[in-house]
Formats: C-alpha cells, sequence, structure tokens
C-alpha cells in the first residue's frame, strides 16, 4: 500500500525554495514503513544533486509577502476604501430620517425601526450569497448589483407614500444593496491583493474608511435635510449610492480566487463553509459579532431620537455620529495594527468591556452635549476596531481564499444582533416611552462577550499548517 503526499504540502514548501527537484512533482510515493531512498554519496555530491525547484516568481499575490503591491493593486485598495466610506456613511444616515420620515407618513417610530432592522437582517442574511459571488466570480458582478439595489432603495424610500413602500425601499432594497457593497465583500477583494503580514493593518484601513463615511456623510445629510425635505434628500442620497458602480471599475481583471495572495489548498466553497461550521473557536466568533451588531445598530439608530426626548438639539446627534465616526477610524486603523501583534482575542474582549463600561457612565450621568460628545468619542475608537480583528481571527484560523464566502456567516450573526438592537429599541421606546431597558441590555452582554473572547480558541485548520 502507498500513500500519495498531498501537492498543497509540496507546493508550501516548493514556494519557499526548499524542495528538492525529484519532489517538485509532487508525486513522492512512499511504501509504508519505508523511509525515502536517498543517493549513497558523499554529503558535497549529494548537495549538487539537490537541486531546488525554481520557486514561484513573487507578485503582489505572493504569499511569501516579501512582494511590493503594485500600482493596480493599490487603484483596488483605493477603490475599495471609497466603496467602504459611501456604503457604511449612507447606512449611518437611517437614524436621521426616523423622526420627518415617521411625521411625513403617519407612522411610528417602531414602525420606522422594523423598516431599519430588516435591512440590517437581510443584510447578514444576504451576505454570504453576496460573498460566493464575489469569490466564484470576482467582486465586480457583486458591486454593480449593489449599487443598484442601494440607488433603487432610497428612490423607492423617496415615493413612498406609506409604511409597506418604506419597509420594500429602506428594508429590502438597502438590505440587499448592504450586503454586496459592506465590508465582508471588501475584505475578501483586499485580502487576495496583499501578502499576508499585511491583511490585518489592510483590514484595519478599510474599516477606517468605512468610519470616515460615517464621519462626512451623515453630519452633510443633517445638513442638508434642516435646509430641504427629506424626500429629496433621499434621492441625493439614491445618487450617491449609484456612484460605487463607477468605483467597481478598479477591480477589473479580478475574477474569482484570482491572485489568491496565498498558497492554500483550493478545497471548494462548500467545503471551506463546513470546515469553518466545525471550529470552535469560529462558533465563538459568531456568537461574540452579534453582541457587536446589537450595540452599535441600537446605538446609531436610535440616538437621535434618544437625544430628543433629552431636549438636546437635532445638532447634537449629527455631531455625536460623526465624532463616532472620527474616533472609529482612528480606532480601526490602531486595532488593525495592533492585531498584527498582539491576542486579537484578548483585544476583542477588552473593547467589549470598554463598550460596557462606557454605556454604564454615560447612562449614569446628566444627558448634555458635553457628556454625549465624550461617550461618542470613546465608543467611536472601540466602535469597528472589532471588524479588523474579526476578520483577521477567521483569516488565521481558515485562510483567505474563501473569506468573503466564511466571513459571511459570522456576519449573518453580527446582523441578527443589529436586527434585535434596532427592532427591540423601538419596541422598547413604544412600550416604555424611553431607552433605559434597552442601553441597560447594551451593557450587560457587552460583559459576557468580555468574557467570552478571552477563552476562544484560535487555532489553524490542519490543511494551512504548512501554508
Amino acid at each position: 500500500m502507498k500513500r500519495t503526499y498531498s501537492a498543497c504540502y509540496q507546493a508550501a514548501f516548493a514556494d519557499r525554495g526548499l524542495l528538492p527537484s525529484f519532489w517538485a512533482d509532487g508525486k513522492l510515493r512512499l511504501g509504508v514503513g519505508r523511509r525515502p531512498r536517498w543517493p549513497r554519496k558523499g554529503s558535497a555530491s549529494i548537495v549538487d544533486d539537490m537541486t531546488l525547484a525554481p520557486a514561484v516568481t513573487p507578485t503582489v499575490s505572493a504569499a511569501s509577502g516579501t512582494s511590493g503591491v503594485g500600482f493596480a493593486a493599490w487603484a483596488a485598495i483605493t477603490a475599495a476604501c471609497m466603496i467602504m466610506l459611501l456604503s457604511t456613511g449612507l447606512r449611518s444616515t437611517m437614524g436621521l430620517f426616523a423622526e420627518p420620515t415617521s411625521t411625513s407618513l403617519a407612522i411610528s417610530i417602531g414602525a420606522f425601526s422594523f423598516a431599519i432592522a430588516l435591512h440590517q437582517l437581510l443584510w447578514g442574511l444576504l451576505q454570504p450569497f453576496a460573498g460566493v459571488i464575489a469569490d466564484k466570480m470576482g467582486p465586480i458582478p457583486a458591486l454593480l448589483l449593489g449599487a443598484a439595489a442601494y440607488g433603487g432603495g432610497f428612490a423607492i424610500m423617496a415615493l413612498a407614500q406609506g409604511g409597506g413602500m418604506l419597509i420594500l425601499g429602506a428594508g429590502v432594497a438597502i438590505g440587499l444593496g448592504l450586503a454586496c457593497t459592506s465590508f465582508g465583500v471588501m475584505a475578501g477583494a483586499v485580502a487576495r491583493l496583499v501578502p499576508p503580514k499585511d491583511r490585518s493593518t489592510m483590514f484595519g484601513v478599510i474599516a477606517a474608511a468605512g468610519a470616515m463615511g460615517q464621519a462626512t456623510v451623515v453630519p452633510a445629510t443633517q445638513q442638508t435635510l434642516e435646509a430641504f425635505d427629506w424626500r429629496t434628500v433621499a434621492w441625493v442620497l439614491a445618487a450617491v449610492a449609484c456612484a460605487i458602480a463607477l468605483l467597481a471599475i478598479a477591480f477589473r481583471g479580478q475574477g474569482g480566487n484570482a491572485g489568491t495572495a496565498s498558497n492554500e489548498p483550493d478545497i471548494g466553497v462548500r467545503a471551506a463553509i463546513v470546515e469553518a461550521m466545525r471550529h470552535p473557536g469560529y462558533l465563538m466568533l459568531m456568537a461574540g459579532f452579534f453582541v457587536c451588531g446589537f450595540q452599535l445598530m441600537f446605538i446609531v439608530n436610535h440616538l437621535p431620537n434618544f437625544l430628543a426626548l433629552c431636549d438636546l438639539p437635532p445638532s447634537a446627534a449629527g455631531s455625536a455620529i460623526a465624532l463616532i465616526g472620527i474616533c472609529n477610524a482612528i480606532g480601526c486603523y490602531s486595532f488593525g495594527r495592533l492585531g498584527t501583534f498582539c491576542s486579537r482575542r484578548r483585544l476583542l474582549a477588552l473593547i467589549y468591556i470598554v463598550r460596557a463600561v462606557a454605556i454604564a457612565f454615560y447612562m449614569s450621568m446628566p444627558i448634555t452635549v458635553t457628556s454625549t460628545l465624550i461617550f461618542a468619542g470613546v465608543m467611536g475608537f472601540f466602535w469597528l476596531g472589532t471588524a479588523p480583528l474579526t476578520s483577521g481571527l477567521v483569516t488565521h484560523m481558515l485562510g483567505a481564499r474563501y473569506l468573503s464566502s466564511i466571513y459571511g456567516p459570522v456576519f449573518l450573526s453580527h446582523q441578527l444582533g443589529a436586527f434585535l438592537g434596532v427592532w427591540l429599541g423601538g419596541v422598547v421606546f413604544d412600550l416604555t416611552g424611553g431607552y433605559d431597558n434597552i442601553w441597560m441590555a447594551a451593557g450587560i452582554i457587552g460583559l459576557i462577550a468580555a468574557a467570552w473572547h478571552m477563552f476562544l480558541p484560535d487555532r489553524r485548520v490542519a490543511r494551512l499548517q504548512f501554508v
């Protein structure tokens, strides 16, 4: 009986120039219980005969991490940052529409919250499918579909005459647009363009770009809403969303799995997802990301109405969300860099602890513009630092080849939390006339998530041991 050594392990050594030429075909066959037969020659002769197999020429996609990033790759990374800026910025404006939309359409805050919660849920449900499209066909088809859906969603919202059309536009269409244009798809595209040692930093960069969208698009939208009718503003945002289609051109030539920055074996999307579901660390990341979605989407969508209840001016909400975006950009990049040499799971635990403490202090103090901005600054720095750390952990444990696909279920968990955070926030407000109970719940589950991540196993799967 004979065993054939897998070509993926052979490739891992050959690319590093460590494989003798007579092993280069990956078909070395060994009899059970026998050692390979080496030439019986002197040491010098053996060294002469062991000509190293030629290594793969490094490119932007080489796994060795020694090559630079070319112009085309930097153009695609820049486009990814701009797409993240627009996608995240447009999403973060939804809370600003709560009061004028509910008043104009004669619907409750709870009904509006359900529409926003629905797009959070559909975003998560559709993210795995968008990831599969991006992994198999490249990011361009996913981005074009997302731009059309995103723009169409704001257009339907502008035309809405009741709750049904609002749900179709702000809920269904925008949910699809977000699934195809957000971090999951962009992280997979960027991971193929950079060497492994730079991935965590790049994840931080594109997450920071999304945060800058929150810092720029939200205050601009707030100012526009003060000057124009909300329907006019929705039409403007629809046109902005369609600009994502133009940025997608930067990814031309990047087909499915093309230029994957690794020597990882091609096991197929389905097998990669099944493998991920069997990894306990992956399942624990899914549970932790649920808490992240609950906390953040409750705050960003209900903070404007909460501050209005506290008799603060509308500008306070816009300023707070903008400050969250600015500090979020700094935090995303910082945690992306820290993730390259610190324990990612412990950094995640730190983020959840600080969030819980910040919520507790904010709710125990008088709600003023100053206290709100302090809270926004602290929360902003720890806002989406979870994104580069979580995607970095997923890549470390399961590889980068199918990142867009295997990140999808993790993000789905995030969006299930987001759905509950947004929807329950509206339900609690309608039932009690305030948000105290939901603030308390957000703090408690943050502490649970922090303890959860301290014990998260982050070992690599067996197929990546020699990659």
